[in-house]
């Protein structure tokens, strides 16, 4: 019906639902029954975790119509988005995660991927999201990814896992296999040295350039670091020893491999 509302009808009729509908979004959040669908039309477009829970906080002060109203399950709530918005991001990321331990960067670690209790997690967790995303609720994916965090540490943040995706991307595979066999600093810094002198192409130049900034961030990571004796000791060392300086690595990352 594209009819235009009487101002009687927006008081007595629209109004109502909205805070029907409102209070209804706040109490499926604070018990956790809001479906992923659902999420995904309300809070997966926030970019950060804190535009979550002010949204969260807006939610609670005004799902009761008015200004103020304080709920007991604020802060468990926020835990549970942070979860989401956690899962949101890993839900692209796991796979590209579970190829780097397995295939790109496995020749870093000391032994296969079959006792790692990380990588087993990952992988359970990437076929239960793939099969059963749409079904699930609040409640049930933050039971999901209980024992992932456990195991992982501190979350990962949505820069860091973009980083590990393009990484993974077969576009990479051929410069993450030279990178890798670029261990040793002289060599390196001939080759760079070669491609500067030889007065090379502007693209050329730049994606040298942005491929010194790559190694110099890796160095801890590819050369340093390993072997590793788990998928959560490289992760450790890549969340805590990688600077992304503020997301540019990643574009850094895009300009080697295109």
């Amino acid at each position: 019906d594209s009819r235009k509302l009487t101002r009687k009808e927006v008081f007595a009729e629209l109004l109502p639902y909205v805070r029907r509908e409102w209070k209804q979004l706040m109490v499926s959040v604070g018990n956790g029954s809001i479906g992923v669908p659902r999420l995904e039309e309300t809070f997966a477009t926030l970019s950060s975790d804190e535009e979550y829970v002010r949204e969260l906080l807006l939610l609670v002060s005004t799902g009761e119509g008015k200004v103020g109203g304080k709920v007991k399950w604020t802060e468990e709530a926020i835990t549970k988005l942070k979860d989401f918005s956690m899962l949101l991001h890993m839900k692209n990321s796991i796979p590209a995660i579970l190829k780097l331990r397995t295939k790109m960067l496995v020749s870093l670690f000391k032994a296969n991927e079959k006792k790692d209790k990380l990588y087993k997690q990952l992988k359970d967790l990437d076929e239960q999201l793939k099969a059963q995303w749409n079904s699930k609720t609040l409640r049930s994916l933050t039971e999901l990814v209980a024992p992932v965090k456990k195991n992982l540490g501190a979350q990962l943040t949505s820069v860091q896992l973009r980083f590990l995706t393009i990484l993974a991307d077969k576009n990479s595979e051929q410069m993450v296999e030279w990178l890798l066999k670029q261990k040793n600093q002289n060599q390196f810094n001939q080759m760079k040295q070669f491609v500067n002198d030889s007065g090379g192409e502007a693209n050329i130049v730049n994606a040298v350039a942005s491929l010194v900034t790559l190694r110099t961030a890796l160095l801890r990571l590819l050369y340093q670091a390993p072997p590793y004796a788990s998928l959560k000791e490289m992760i450790g060392v890549f969340r805590n020893d990688v600077d992304m300086q503020s997301g540019e690595l990643c574009g850094h990352l895009e300009s080697v491999t295109q």
